[in-house]
This record gives structure tokens, sequence and C-alpha cells, in this order.
């Protein structure tokens, strides 16, 4: 089986929630490649189990493969799903030791890392230190955790910057219509 078979039955049934299926696949290959590690990684961080995650990323490093941008994405998210600040912080650094340049997905994950844990102040610092404009994403995300947070200061600085960009788009409003219920109640 050719390395693109091989991970794209692994995403196959990840998708469908099978892990145990798609490591049978994994574990059939060898040598392994970095689209398949990065595949069944992706896949556990996709049905939130993160602690495989973690290890997979270890073991992959063992047998001498570089992790690529959608690696680091996959192990941003498993961060941020279960709240490890530090972890994700730490990921998002070592992607320079990798020669890798972080994308805006990978600073509006750090922005949702930061946001879930309450962390607002440096949700903003992420945001301002991209060194792109930030998307509707980056936006969205930050009044998710305002409302999260009940910071209805900050998330209307977000709405405005979010109604620059999308004028005519509903979906700020309606985030922002969540944050004022979430604040009143």
């Amino acid at each position: 089986m050719e390395v693109t078979e091989t991970s794209a039955l692994i995403e196959m049934y990840a998708k469908c929630g099978s892990m145990l299926e798609a490591q049978q696949v994994f574990d059939i290959r060898q040598p392994r490649s970095l689209i398949e590690w990065t595949s069944l990684i992706s896949g556990y961080a996709r049905n939130g189990e993160n602690d495989i995650v973690f290890e997979l990323f270890e073991k992959m490093r063992e047998e001498s493969l570089w992790p690529d941008e959608v690696t680091f994405l996959s192990l941003l998210s498993a961060c941020c799903h279960v709240g490890l600040v530090n972890h994700g912080q730490r990921y998002f650094d070592a992607m320079k030791k990798y020669g890798l340049t972080p994308s805006i997905k990978h600073y509006n994950c750090m922005i949702d890392l930061f946001g879930r844990a309450g962390r607002l102040e440096e949700a903003v610092l992420a945001l301002k230190n991209m060194p792109f404009q930030p998307d509707l994403v980056s936006w969205s995300t930050l009044i998710d955790a305002c409302r999260r947070w009940g910071n209805l200061d900050l998330g209307r600085e977000a709405f405005e910057n979010m109604s620059r960009l999308n004028e005519k788009g509903a979906g700020s409003f309606v985030l922002m219509s969540n944050l004022y219920a979430n604040v009143n109640t």
C-alpha cells in the first residue's frame, strides 16, 4: 500500500471515529512517513484522545521524523481542548526549532487556547503579534472567549473589528448577542 492510500485509510477511519481501525492500518505500515504519523495524530486529536496525541508525537520524534505545520496544528488543537496552555505555548514556540512559520490557523488556535483558559490578555497579545491581519476566525474566537468570561468591553472591540471585515455577515451580530445574553444572566 502506498503512503497516500495508507494515510487516506487512516483519515477515513478517524473521521468515522474508528480509531482502533485507524491504528491497525498505521501499525501495518513500515516504515511510516510523516504523512501517516500526522494522519494518525490528527485523528486522535479530532476524537479527543489527547494523551495518545502527545505520546504519538514523542514516538514520531524518536523515529527522527520532523513534524510539519499540520502536525503542530493537531498538537495545538489537542492542547486547546484539554486546557494545556503551557504545553500549547511550547509546541507553538517549537515550530521555529523545526524551521516552520506559524500560519494564521496556528495563531487562531493559540487565541482559542488562551481564551478558553480565561487568559484574555494573552489572547489579545497573540492576536496583535500575528504577522498578518486577523481574520474572521481570529475575531470570532476572541468574542467567544469574551462571552465565556463575561468581558463585554473586549468583546465590543472584537465585534467592531470583525464587523469591519464582514459588514454584511450576521455571524458577528449573533456572537455579540450571545455575549450580551451571557453577561446579563
